[in-house]
């Protein structure tokens, strides 16, 4: 089952979607929830980076 958050920064609000899988990595899916044509971001667990790793 998905788990789902929202969030809203400077007047936008976004929805993140996790699905969880237990044969496959992860996959986050982040879109803006006020634009259904909106483009979608996803990405799955392995391919995340530490944000202070490459800053």
């Amino acid at each position: 089952m998905p788990s789902v958050t929202d969030r809203t920064t400077a007047g936008t609000e976004y929805r993140a979607i996790v699905e969880r899988y237990d044969a496959r990595p992860n996959r986050c899916t982040i879109f803006r929830a006020t634009d259904e044509h909106a483009a979608w971001v996803t990405a799955d667990e392995a391919t995340y980076v530490d944000l202070a790793l490459v800053r």
